[in-house]
């Protein structure tokens, strides 16, 4: 896979009523340890029936099965209600500036509002953990924001089909 040229791009539609989840285990040994990771698949399967057309992974390595439980419950309660009950997120910033990619590992030493905004949510774990932890590593994560800043310059724009946009775009 050359990462310098154009990957070629899909783009599905299923119908929420012939979707289903799948909890795949992927497990090994390196030769010093033995590592298991998670992923939920949405599994598009023929109406009425459970044989299975397509899948597509929706999230995956994670350690644990819990959050992939959730974020099912979460495309469930999507699939049945619509945003209705769904908690609200405001959108996430999307321009690209030095500052917030030379912030993107250590967002609560971010001294705008949005690094304000971080150290609120933060909990007494969260500085117990993040404070030392920064402390010791800070050297690395300022070339590797940079490199974020520098990544980001250099990736292309994601553009969708007009179609699906537009779809995408309307309630």
């Amino acid at each position: 896979m050359n990462p310098f040229v154009k990957w070629p791009t899909t783009v599905k539609e299923f119908d929420w009523e012939t979707l289903h989840a799948e909890i795949h285990r992927q497990a090994g040994f390196n030769g010093k340890a033995y590592i298991q990771r998670f992923a939920v698949w949405l599994v598009s399967c023929k109406p009425g029936t459970n044989e299975v057309v397509d899948r597509v992974e929706l999230k995956g390595n994670i350690p644990t099965t819990e959050e992939l439980y959730n974020i099912w419950a979460y495309c469930r309660h999507y699939m049945e209600r619509g945003l209705e009950g769904l908690p609200v997120y405001p959108p996430r910033r999307q321009e690209i500036t030095f500052r917030r990619s030379l912030f993107e590992y250590m967002r609560f030493l971010d001294p705008t509002e949005e690094g304000r905004e971080v150290r609120q949510r933060m909990t007494a774990g969260d500085w117990a953990f993040n404070v030392p932890f920064i402390a010791l590593t800070f050297w690395a994560w300022i070339p590797i924001g940079i490199g974020h800043y520098i990544a980001m310059r250099f990736a292309p724009e994601v553009k969708w089909p007009a179609d699906i946009d537009a779809e995408s775009r309307s309630a």
